[in-house]
């Protein structure tokens, strides 16, 4: 994998953020998307663009027809890639989205880092998201936040507390 993303080029003419993965429901997307979505609208030459590699591209494409109609030609759906395929996908990217699991490290944050680009974990402690993780997220004992504890002892990324926390990084990759 990290071979292959040294190898890929980044787009350095706009700013893309890579997301791999399933999206569930306590992952703060609308949170995200309308940061973005406010971005775009304020901006008239630099744009956000998205990348969403293996989602569930149904939900998103209602998200999109639905709420989100502006970021349509912001937004990139792939389906599933094998893993060569999504390593050089993902190196591509400026920057890559992780989504707070709270409690599960999993392994995207693996191929994330080897892919060595910027890694923003969303969020902390917002306000939305933390409705979403009351609502939908099931709890396990012992809950600790492990994505954020690796991307900090390895300097992998930025922790993003909120949405206003994530409009103020994204502004300033553009600026």
């Amino acid at each position: 994998l990290l071979a292959i993303s040294k190898k890929t080029k980044q787009n350095k003419n706009k700013l893309s953020i890579g997301v791999a993965g399933s999206i569930y429901p306590y992952h703060p997307i609308n949170q995200i998307f309308d940061v973005i979505q406010n971005i775009n609208s304020e901006n008239k030459l630099d744009k956000i663009y998205m990348n969403f590699y293996g989602s569930n591209n149904d939900l998103l494409t209602n998200l999109l027809n639905e709420k989100y109609c502006k970021l349509f030609d912001y937004v990139k759906l792939y389906p599933k890639l094998n893993t060569d395929e999504l390593a050089k996908k993902l190196g591509e990217n400026n920057i890559l989205l992780l989504l707070n699991d709270y409690a599960y490290l999993g392994t995207k944050i693996f191929t994330y880092l080897a892919a060595n680009r910027k890694i923003i974990l969303c969020f902390k402690n917002d306000k939305e998201a933390n409705t979403l993780k009351e609502k939908y997220y099931i709890k396990i004992n012992n809950e600790s936040n492990l994505q954020e504890n690796l991307l900090r002892s390895v300097n992998g990324g930025t922790v993003v507390i909120d949405k206003d926390h994530l409009k103020k990084i994204l502004k300033d990759f553009i600026i």
